[in-house]
């Protein structure tokens, strides 16, 4: 790869390339970060694509004018044949390269946990109960459970509020 990469950089055409890869990105981020104008309705059929390709696109609205003021998650409740139970959470992937996977996590989990995208509980329940399954226990039950709670202003105190729960789906498997 090394050779390749030498071998790329080491051309006019190579290090043309490779100018005109980065003078395009910059370009699309640019773009797409436009306030709503003719320019931007303009390219974004060509240039959102794009930015979503490289993983580069971004959707600020989380930042103003009024962010959501509560947190939320996704857990699940699995129950197994021999009645033991055990709670699933949204991963979270450590604190180093974690902040990738887990911003994926995210973006499914603010997803899931809609009325409007029932139509992929069922699957998730069965994707948990799959990947729950151990070695002479069965899962017979899994119960997913929105959890939020009003995020206190800054400077409040240090304590964070308890969850609420709601119980928006039950997969039930019966006893295998």
């Amino acid at each position: 790869m090394e050779d390749t990469q030498a071998k790329l950089e080491g051309t006019a055409w190579g290090r043309g390339l490779i100018s005109g890869f980065i003078a395009v990105t910059v370009a699309a981020v640019v773009l797409t970060n436009l306030p709503n104008s003719a320019v931007k309705r303009a390219t974004d059929a060509v240039v959102v694509p794009y930015v979503n390709a490289t993983g580069l696109g971004q959707n600020w609205g989380v930042f103003s004018p009024d962010p959501r003021r509560f947190s939320v998650t996704v857990a699940a409740r699995i129950t197994y044949d021999d009645g033991a139970t055990e709670t699933w959470q949204v991963p979270d992937h450590g604190p180093w390269l974690g902040t990738y996977r887990r911003y994926r996590w995210r973006k499914w989990m603010d997803l899931v946990r809609l009325d409007a995208n029932g139509g992929i509980w069922e699957a998730t329940a069965d994707w948990l109960a799959r990947t729950h399954e151990a070695s002479g226990r069965a899962v017979v039950q899994v119960t997913l459970i929105r959890r939020w709670y009003d995020t206190p202003p800054p400077g409040a105190a240090d304590a964070r509020p308890e969850w609420n729960e709601y119980e928006f789906f039950v997969l039930d498997r019966g006893s295998g």
